[in-house]
């Protein structure tokens, strides 16, 4: 019923070119060590600051990532082919982005749509440079986990810092009590902790692990999940169905994935009270809430003992007896192995049922549907559901029209004029349906094929040794928890949580890209030339986010500086509107009538959808102008549900009735 194999290894057609295809020059050394410091600098960067959500983080980041992509590739010598599955996968990653940038010429919102475009570059590049940097590792090509790995070690420990030397909650939780600390969003705070975790536990499978390396990986993947649950994300439950099923699928050792899999959840599934309790407390407005958190925190790091020492042991185990002793089963020894774990997980349930498990699950379950109702947990929360709503909108695009689509950053000006639920959303929280709204089929083509090439360039690696197999299980499983979040979620907007996961996919198709040629030179020349271009288009954008940030921020300082200020970052980003409504909205504030009035002209003339400039504009205009109304009727055109017009369409109601009594009596 049992059989022990051997994992297959990278083949040549003779050893002289094995050894050659595997052999690390010095310049692969050198890039293998760039890319790594590189990306695990960016990582851990981009997770601390708000997930590199906002501009000011994601284009210096995305300059650093552009220039080390054209300094290596033209640099160091990739024994890597420019055809197959990865190239491919690479280029629908690129065209994707390269049609969001195309899109500004339709697009109703173009500032928008110069973002995603750079985003998409950025992904683009990290798939490029997870893929050389595998490949300049060559036989040690698993070490592409690790710049993810520790920086999911050095974020997790950050957070227990945080919370531990926090002096109140304020800077811990969002306004519904969920721990949204570093990311700034807490599905995808916890999409992140969820991906850390899965991967720690593929990674820490394989069976040549190192016994204190592997009790690491159960702790750090323990404490990430604790996290998670703090977090009370309900996007994450689906991220972690998809990451758990496809780590079990995908793992060659199932029997060990599995194994680590309950070392690292079970202590967690223990202290599910201790971790839900913050918000209870929180919702409440108990004094206690810091405590609470403090003490959810610590139950985190305990749970990372207990995994790390029961990993420990079982390593001790492994020792003691038989090399490989985790055997491979025949259908009948699996069909056995499986029945058992059914008969434990039903056993498990009848524990749940009883045991000290029973109160967290109650916690979940038991909850009521508002926010500030201290019982129960916001798993339990029925409300805010309102994506179906988002979806119908995303589709309608669709069908409007499907060759191009409404134009990346579409979606919010068409929500707000067909929308049933009270919400403003950006994105149409699904990554596959707004891509096709706001690009149409081709944009929704090129970002489908971008991740079915590059999950077959995994597949193909997968038979081509343990090394590569690993890579494979980690890049998908990563994959699986960010698609999960995705299709329900604005995740692709988290560079943080994007690019880490494109970077293992780019890693996992490596081992089957590998070639006993070097990378031609015009594909180095085309994608160096390519990556400077993008990082110095990146330069002005960049600075032009930057001007209006602290324009915002310190204008009562100085106020002639702001509007020069502003005006430098309008002209530095032509397709930007953001910057003169903020100089509109300061120069109201200021009393400067005349200079709000022309930059709202500019504004509106950039961005005639927007409904935001109309609305400053009735507010400088006052109720008293007849422009001024105009000016508003525009504006709930274009937003006619938006609670702020309403309340200043009433202001305006109003001062028009007190001035008819008073024409009335005049006549008289």
């Amino acid at each position: 019923m049992i059989r022990h194999v051997t994992a297959p290894r990278i083949e040549a057609t003779s050893s002289w070119q094995s050894r050659r295809l595997l052999r690390t020059p010095r310049d692969n050394v050198l890039a293998a060590w760039v890319f790594g410091i590189t990306l695990l600098g960016m990582w851990i960067w981009w997770a601390l600051a708000q997930g590199a959500f906002f501009g000011t983080v994601m284009l210096p980041g995305s300059i650093v990532l552009f220039l080390v992509l054209a300094l290596m590739i033209g640099f160091a010598r990739f024994p890597v082919s420019p055809r197959g599955p990865h190239a491919i996968a690479f280029l629908c990653f690129s065209g994707l982005a390269a049609w969001t940038a195309l899109s500004i010429i339709w697009s109703p919102a173009q500032d928008l749509a110069l973002d995603y475009a750079q985003r998409g570059f950025v992904y683009a590049a990290a798939f490029a440079i997870g893929l050389l940097f595998a490949a300049a590792l060559r036989q040690r090509m698993s070490l592409a986990v690790a710049p993810l790995l520790i920086a999911g070690a050095v974020v997790v420990l950050v957070i227990l810092i945080r919370i531990w030397t926090a002096g109140d909650v304020g800077g811990l939780l969002d306004e519904d009590h969920t721990l949204d600390f570093p990311l700034g969003y807490r599905n995808a705070n916890a999409g992140f902790l969820v991906m850390v975790g899965l991967v720690a536990i593929a990674f820490g499978a394989r069976p040549h692990c190192e016994a204190r390396l592997r009790a690491g990986l159960a702790a750090l993947a323990a404490a990430a999940l604790a996290l998670a649950v703090v977090g009370q994300s309900r996007g994450s439950l689906i991220a972690v169905a998809a990451g758990v099923v496809m780590l079990l699928v995908a793992a060659p050792y199932r029997g060990r994935a599995l194994l680590l899999l309950i070392v690292a959840v079970l202590p967690v599934a223990l202290l599910l009270p201790q971790l839900l309790d913050p918000y209870d407390a929180a919702s409440a407005g108990s004094s206690s809430a810091l405590a609470e958190m403090q003490e959810a925190a610590a139950a985190a790091a305990f749970a990372a003992v207990v995994a790390a020492l029961v990993a420990a042991a079982i390593g001790v185990l492994e020792q003691r007896g038989a090399g490989d002793w985790m055997p491979v089963l025949t259908p009948r020894g699996k069909f056995v192995a499986w029945t058992l774990v059914a008969l434990a997980g039903i056993g498990a349930a009848v524990v749940v049922a009883s045991g000290p498990i029973s109160q967290g699950v109650d916690a979940i379950t038991s909850g009521d549907t508002s926010y500030t109702e201290a019982e129960g947990s916001r798993f339990s929360y029925g409300g805010g559901l309102d994506r179906t709503d988002y979806w119908r909108v995303a589709l309608q695009q669709v069908e409007d029209n499907p060759a191009l689509g409404g134009g990346a950053g579409s979606f919010r000006s068409d929500y707000l004029l067909d929308r049933d639920a009270d919400q403003s959303p950006r994105n149409a929280h699904s990554v596959w349906l707004e891509n096709a709204g706001e690009l149409g089929i081709p944009g929704f083509a090129l970002l489908l094929g971008g991740f079915v090439f590059a999950i077959g360039g995994a597949l193909r690696s997968r038979r081509l040794g343990p090394e590569a197999a690993t890579l494979s299980t980690v890049a998908l499983t990563a994959f699986a928890v960010w698609a999960g979040q995705a299709s329900l979620d604005w995740s692709w907007f988290f560079g943080g949580l994007t690019a880490p996961m494109l970077a293992l996919l780019g890693s996992a198709a490596a081992p089957a890209a590998l070639s006993f040629e070097i990378l031609p030179a015009r594909v180095r020349t085309i994608v160096g030339v390519g990556a400077v271009a993008l990082a110095l288009l990146a330069v002005p954008t960049f600075i032009s986010d930057r001007l209006a940030l602290n324009a915002a921020r310190d204008w009562t300082e100085d106020l002639g500086g702001a509007y020069d200020a502003l005006d430098t970052s309008a002209d530095l980003n032509p397709f930007a509107d953001v910057p003169l409504l903020v100089k509109a909205n300061i120069a109201r504030q200021a009393g400067d009538r005349e200079i709000a009035l022309a930059a709202l002209e500019e504004a509106l003339r950039r961005e005639p959808a927007d409904w935001r400039g109309y609305y400053l504009a009735a507010q400088v205009l006052g109720p008293s102008s007849p422009v001024g109304r105009e000016q508003l009727d525009k504006a709930l055109e274009l937003n006619p549900e938006g609670e702020e017009l309403k309340r200043l369409e009433k202001k305006f109601d109003d001062a028009s009735a007190r001035r008819t009594p008073n024409r009335g009596e005049d006549e008289s």
